[in-house]
């Protein structure tokens, strides 16, 4: 039976960390409040997706908003953008919140980083403030070249979908 980690927030209802499987394959949960940030872990494509799924389905529910930024690297070698992407990667696990997922969005080109947790309020004011500071976060901890490697999107939901 195959089985997959996949971190999730503690404010996920079991009844639908169960309907997540396929028939017959197992999926463990991780609560990243457990795990020291320094050990935190990305999630793979898959994952990361069906962590966005769910979060869509609590948003429908209980319409607190959250933000999916994606960060892409294009038109670069696959090196070049590796190396970019790495460094992105570090950064976003080392300055995000416990709440917050980091996971592939599009494996070897596009990070998302999953901002749960919101306050319903102004839209606007809750992007410009992700925004500002993963902007500049990322400007302090990466070279000059690759922060101009990458590409900034933010999607707000239940707005943007």
């Amino acid at each position: 039976m195959a089985c997959e980690n996949v971190e999730a927030t503690d404010h996920v209802p079991w009844e639908e960390v169960v309907n997540l499987g396929r028939q017959g394959r197992t999926i463990n949960f991780i609560d990243p409040l457990s795990e020291p940030a320094s050990e935190r872990r990305v999630l793979d494509e898959e994952s990361f997706r069906r962590v966005i799924a769910i979060e869509r389905k609590r948003t429908e529910r209980s319409k607190a908003p959250f933000v999916l930024m994606l960060l892409e690297v294009t038109n670069q070698s696959p090196e070049k953008a590796a190396t970019a992407l790495e460094s992105v990667m570090s950064v976003l696990l080392a300055t995000s919140r416990d709440t917050d997922l980091v996971g592939w969005y599009k494996p070897k080109n596009t990070i998302g980083a999953l901002f749960t947790g919101l306050v319903v309020g102004d839209k606007s004011s809750i992007l410009m403030t992700i925004l500002s500071r993963a902007t500049n976060t990322l400007r302090d901890e990466l070279s000059f070249e690759q922060f101009n490697l990458i590409n900034i999107s933010l999607h707000y939901y239940p707005d943007d979908w």
